[in-house]
């Protein structure tokens, strides 16, 4: 056609000029790949993933994954808990059963001094049979004068400190066996859903923190404590009627104790820190 004219193609940048080969300019100046990061993954988080996404509890029910999870993570810590209390229980017990073996010796050793001596009733009563044989052998003899008026107040008072002894040793292992139950009573499951399962556990765990469980059992040591203490006042005062050097040799000992649990009470109440803890602190 006559009217139309070819297009200017001289503006146009020649075909030789332009490099569109890979080793051209366009090529060199992409930038070079960069090297793949480090992440640093915490192994605790990564087996606790691991776990989660390869427990065998798991289900598409959302509510069975719940209880079965509760029900894993709460025998972990019943057994623990339990387990816990059950070994102090057990040391109650042994320490409970070699005291009152050691403070009945020493009951029996000084039962004897609660009654008249019977060679003393058996030399009074030769006296007054003598006496009313012939009264010549003894004519200034009192027979009625042999009357046994009791055993002394100090071995009365040491009787009783022992007593009391024994019988703080013997109430503290009589809880310490009622311990024993109410745990393997708290461990105990009983049938039904997991649901029921799970309230059931619940509502013994939170009687045993209302109703101060702890505070109980560690009640127990505290009681043996106070017994030892009981013997230790005794065995002082029992001595010191027949030898003071040995009942001052006691008597040291039983305040050297009584300082050390003192002090070991307030370090440890006052420094949290302090790996002296008693039940007071």
């Amino acid at each position: 056609m006559a009217g139309l004219q070819a297009p200017d193609l001289s503006s146009l940048p020649q075909s030789s000029s332009m490099d569109l080969s890979p080793s051209g300019d366009r090529a060199q100046t992409n930038p070079r790949p960069q090297e793949p990061t480090v992440v640093q993954i915490d192994p605790k988080c990564l087996h606790s993933a691991l776990k989660e996404f390869f427990d065998p509890l798991r289900t598409n029910d959302s509510r069975a994954d719940f209880f079965a999870i509760y029900r894993r993570e709460s025998e972990e810590f019943d057994r623990d808990y339990a387990g816990k209390h059950d070994e102090d229980l057990n040391t109650s017990l042994i320490f409970a059963g070699l005291f009152s073996a050691v403070s009945s010796a020493f009951i029996i050793d000084v039962q004897s001094n609660l009654q008249p001596d019977p060679n003393e009733m058996t030399a009074a009563y030769m006296r007054i049979l003598i006496h009313n044989m012939n009264n010549s052998l003894f004519p200034d003899a009192d027979p009625s004068s042999t009357t046994w008026t009791g055993p002394p107040p100090e071995i009365v008072t040491v009787q009783s400190l022992l007593y009391s002894s024994l019988a703080t040793s013997l109430f503290a292992a009589f809880i310490a066996m009622l311990g024993k139950q109410w745990v393997n009573r708290f461990l105990r499951k009983n049938g039904g859903s997991a649901a029921e399962k799970s309230r059931d556990r619940q509502r013994k765990l939170d009687g045993f923190k209302k109703w101060h469980f702890q505070l109980v059992i560690e009640s127990l040591p505290v009681m043996l404590q106070f017994a030892l203490l009981l013997l230790g006042c005794a065995l002082t005062l029992y001595l010191w009627t027949i030898s003071r050097t040995v009942a001052g040799t006691i008597l040291a000992f039983t305040l050297l104790g009584m300082t050390s649990y003192i002090f070991f009470t307030l370090a440890a109440t006052f420094h949290y820190n302090c790996p002296y803890q008693t039940p007071p602190s």
